[in-house]
């Protein structure tokens, strides 16, 4: 399984403690037609959609079921896995999982790595 990570996954020693050794294979992307908003009260970001936005982030490929769970708990309810086409630095598509929150829990102000 392949997923896009814009947040707090991006931590090299995080993705490592989650997924193992899938965490070698980081590849920068970057999510089109989105913008990267703080989630409304806390400090973790999530999408929403933004026609001229784009969002940079790392794709991690080969995640196993174990490694996929492990993300799901640490991600907890409020997000939720949808597919996406992100591009690679090479002009590539790739089709990737994306945990999204609902857009109602957004807020307006932007997050930073």
């Amino acid at each position: 399984m392949d997923y896009f990570f814009y947040g707090t996954l991006m931590d090299p020693a995080l993705l490592a403690r989650l997924v193992g050794a899938a965490a070698a294979t980081v590849e920068p992307a970057r999510l089109v037609g989105f913008r990267r908003v703080r989630l409304r009260g806390q400090p973790y970001p999530t999408v929403v959609p933004a026609e001229d936005g784009s969002v940079d982030g790392i794709v991690v490929g080969r995640i196993d079921a174990a490694g996929a769970r492990r993300l799901a708990e640490y991600e907890g309810p409020s997000y939720s896995i949808r597919l996406f086409g992100v591009m690679l630095q090479d002009g590539r598509t790739r089709r990737v999982r994306v945990f999204v929150a609902p857009v109602g829990l957004a807020s307006d102000g932007p997050w930073e790595p």
